[in-house]
């Protein structure tokens, strides 16, 4: 059994580098066109571009500060304009500032909760209506194991990727969803999956 996004359109959100690159390039080898967010990094959201084409795929950048809501509000315009639809949303912008908690400046917080947080709540409210209209997407928020465990010298980040991971939680389901999982369960690409118990309930409850 095989992923395919054939047809789809993706954008992901802070795709210049690191993660957000991984995540577009493994989205244009299953097929879907993606839209590479960056802000001020042109040259390294092209390479990016460059390496997903390289799958055979098609994308393209555009630079927005996912921070700011008429500059999300503009990208999904602009991502609308040139697609039919928008059919999966990757919030993976994230910022991570170590500072102790007396020395953390209302600004230091101010950037971290805006791009960690922030963003992801403009980028859902900004991609919803054309995903409601349409009747389907997929929005992926990503988050980080500090929002459950916190660390010394991170609050700002821990506390925003908790509120991601929280924003996230308790879809309405349908039960034709879970069949999904018991294919995927049962194919190979579900080998590594041995003695867990899995809890397929829209983030109603994680554990």
């Amino acid at each position: 059994m095989t992923f395919s996004l054939a047809g789809k359109t993706a954008l992901v959100t802070g795709a210049a580098t690191g993660i957000g690159r991984a995540i577009g390039i493994a989205l244009g080898q299953a097929g879907a066109t993606v839209i590479v967010n960056h802000l001020g990094r042109l040259e390294q959201a092209q390479q990016t571009v460059a390496l997903i084409a390289a799958t055979g795929a098609k994308a393209w950048a555009i630079e927005a500060n996912v921070a700011d809501a008429a500059s999300v509000t503009q990208m999904v315009e602009a991502v609308l304009q040139r697609h039919d639809a928008l059919d999966i949303l990757v919030n993976n912008a994230g910022i991570l500032l170590e500072t102790p908690f007396l020395d953390t400046s209302e600004a230091e917080w101010d950037q971290v909760i805006n791009t960690d947080l922030k963003s992801v709540f403009l980028c859902c409210r900004a991609v919803l209506p054309s995903m409601l209209s349409h009747g389907s997407g997929c929005i992926i928020n990503i988050a980080s194991e500090l929002g459950y465990l916190g660390r010394a010298g991170f609050t700002a980040y821990t506390t925003a990727k908790a509120g991601v991971i929280t924003l996230t939680l308790g879809r309405v389901g349908r039960p034709e969803e879970i069949g999904g999982t018991a294919v995927f369960l049962a194919s190979e690409q579900a080998s590594f999956y041995c003695g867990q118990t899995l809890s397929p309930n829209g983030g109603a409850l994680m554990a």
